[in-house]
């Protein structure tokens, strides 16, 4: 009767098992993405007031951004804009121009883009600014 032998991993599998970890860590370093606003401005209702963000492609690879802006009940903004392509460690910028409610109170609301891989959701980042009525 055979004694039954321990399983032991033999050098290939560990060899393609390090490859495969080694690829997928290096295509999770290979993306990000910083953003950042400008400052909080001050408005009257009915006035446009124009916030930049800006987009660092902080990644090794061109990437397609996907964008999600959040403004206040009410207000409205032009362009629209869903996406951005930037270059792997270039800035991009998004303009947008909201337009402040005519019937606005007074108080300060807050504005956020949040930017978003299109090739790995998880990659993502937020920039938070205000507009002081």
């Amino acid at each position: 009767m055979r004694s039954a032998r321990p399983f032991v991993l033999g050098p290939a599998f560990l060899g393609i098992v390090l490859a495969f970890s080694v690829h997928v860590y290096s295509l999770a370093g290979s993306l990000g993405v910083e953003v950042e606003a400008t400052p909080p401005k001050t408005a009257r209702p009915g006035e446009v007031v124009t916030h930049v963000f800006t987009v660092n492609n902080t990644g090794t690879e061109d990437e397609l951004f996907l964008l999600s802006l959040k403004i206040p009940k009410g207000w409205s903004f032009f362009p629209r804009q869903e996406t951005i392509f930037v270059e792997a460690g270039k800035v991009g910028y998004i303009f947008v121009n909201l337009i402040v409610p005519r019937d606005a109170p007074a108080g300060t609301y807050e504005i956020s883009l949040t930017v978003s891989s299109s090739t790995d959701p998880t990659i993502t980042d937020t920039a938070v600014t205000a507009v002081e009525v």
